[in-house]
């Protein structure tokens, strides 16, 4: 894994890959003090890929991971069952390795190609 990126900017990939990990393994039972940290890893990770997507022109990443943040954050901490945290635990984790996945595929592509336009249209 990358950690610079050669651009003088680190990569979000390990903070992802962290968050990710630390998702799956909540599942568990753990004493609250884990899941105070969890979040605090989790909320970083996500914030800071989110403004790599937003530089990078990826605003759908930008927004998921966003919402993420949002989700997971210590400060103003969301309130539910512990069922329903498993879900959204899961669905997270899932997130987060898929955001992971595909930043890196785009940063490689960056590498190989340049900076991505920022105005591009779809067919």
């Amino acid at each position: 894994m990358v950690m610079d990126r050669g651009d003088g900017q680190l990569s979000p990939i390990p903070g992802l890959v962290l968050g990710a990990v630390l998702l799956l393994l909540a599942i568990l039972p753990w004493p609250y003090g884990y899941y105070v940290f969890m979040r605090w890893i989790v909320v970083a990770a996500s914030g800071y890929a989110a403004w790599v997507a937003y530089a990078g022109s990826r605003h759908t990443w930008t927004w998921i991971l966003g919402a993420v943040a949002v989700l997971f954050n210590p400060v103003f901490p969301i309130h539910m069952r512990r069922n329903d945290w498993m879900v959204f635990d899961l669905v997270g984790a899932g997130l987060l390795g898929m955001a992971a996945l595909r930043l890196r595929r785009s940063m490689t592509r960056d590498d190989r190609l340049g900076p991505r336009p920022a105005n591009r249209s779809r067919p």
